[in-house]
């Protein structure tokens, strides 16, 4: 509600590729209603408003792809969510499955990657995110002498295995008056967030298996649902669960216990730790030393290649090399990424006439699964059509 006798309303509608959003305002006592603000998009994506509160005289409004600053101004402005969390690694937007919760004053927004603390602006306070393996750009499981290793310093609720091939992801539940109850994947369990004290209880199993917020307010507890049934959790209980297993860290604590495991870490572990941690430096002196000592160890070139990426020093010369040394490797599953990653950089860099013969290479000359192949040959003959049209 705006007041005590007025209504916010937002809708839209998705009529066969048609899309359109309103806004406008209804008084309850007269029923009069005051058109705001109705936008057709024609086939362009409308992205839904999720959450919305006041900030002073504005009323922000935040959407999966930004934040409107004020929805009750016509053409009121409208900003991107940062491109970045505040360790700089990339956000992109939010996924289709968000929430939010305001606890103590303090307001949350969450998707299937993580929580983020935002201010009365909308501002990014800070993020917790699930485990993000340091990612290569490998889409499909063909470098079996990689092992992906989370980053250290995120959700508690993953602590346990620190080595996965399953997509972690998480859901903001609901909330009481003092916690957050967030239900975490891969493993599977339910995370309750003291905001004051910063600490986290949990995971913990659940007896209902696929909920949703159930969408009732309980200021000791969160009640959830799935196509079975209802569920009440209190949180006493979730709490006192959670210390009996000794389940149950600070924020900051359980950063440090996973900088702790990145200082023991063997050497190729430990430069992904690094690179997680945006310590490029580490990880270019720990990935040196390995190939000091073994110059065609895949790995180390494959991690070495994906630091100077992009990503992360953005030095694509010396990439080209450590992919290059991977590409001459005599064993398949090394020349394959080797040739891919280098396929993707020159794409990245515009080099259609480098990437083109790398591309039809890794089709002809390596087993493939049969949609990766397939778009791959989509790509080589999108570059064809680019480098036919430079030359004319």
């Amino acid at each position: 509600m705006l007041d005590e006798k007025t209504l916010l309303c937002l809708g839209g509608q998705d009529n066969r590729g048609t899309h359109e959003t309103t806004i406008f305002t209804l008084e309850v006592e007269t029923g009069r209603v005051t058109l705001l603000r109705r936008k057709h998009f024609g086939n362009t994506r409308v992205w839904s408003v999720f959450h919305v509160w006041r900030d002073g005289q504005r009323v922000m409004g935040a959407y999966q792809n930004g934040l409107a600053e004020d929805l009750l101004k016509p053409g009121g402005p409208f900003r991107p969510w940062p491109g970045a969390s505040p360790a700089g690694w990339p956000f992109g937007h939010l996924s289709r499955s968000v929430h939010a919760a305001v606890v103590k004053g303090r307001r949350f927004v969450s998707s299937q990657t993580g929580i983020r603390e935002i201010d009365p602006s909308g501002k990014v306070l800070r993020a917790w995110g699930t485990p993000t393996e340091v990612r290569l750009p490998l889409p499909f499981h063909e470098a079996p002498f990689y092992k992906s290793l989370d980053e250290p310093g995120m959700l508690p609720g993953f602590i346990a295995s620190p080595y996965r091939h399953i997509r972690p992801r998480v859901k903001l539940l609901g909330h009481d008056d003092a916690h957050l109850f967030v239900e975490v994947y891969s493993p599977t369990g339910l995370l309750c967030y003291d905001v004051e004290a910063d600490t986290w209880y949990g995971p913990v199993k659940m007896a209902l298996e696929s909920v949703e917020p159930a969408g009732m307010y309980d200021p000791k507890g969160l009640w959830v649902r799935n196509k079975e049934a209802f569920l009440h959790v209190r949180t006493a209980k979730v709490i006192a669960a959670s210390k009996k297993a000794g389940r149950f860290v600070t924020s900051r604590a359980f950063r440090e216990q996973r900088l702790a495991m990145c200082d023991a870490a063997p050497p190729l572990d430990a430069a992904k730790f690094a690179i997680a941690l945006r310590r490029f430096d580490q990880a270019k002196s720990t990935l040196a030393n390995v190939l000091s000592i073994d110059p065609e160890n895949a790995e180390a070139l494959l991690v070495m290649g994906f630091l100077h990426d992009r990503h992360c020093l953005n030095q694509p010369e010396v990439a080209m090399d450590c992919y290059e040394r991977l590409a001459a490797i005599d064993a398949p599953p090394a020349a394959l990424a080797g040739k891919y990653c280098l396929y993707v950089l020159h794409i990245h860099l515009g080099n259609w006439s480098e990437a083109l013969p790398l591309g039809k290479q890794i089709v002809e000359n390596f087993k493939l699964p049969g949609s990766r192949r397939d778009a791959i040959v989509r790509q080589n003959g999108e570059i064809a059509k680019r480098i036919g049209t430079a030359k004319k």
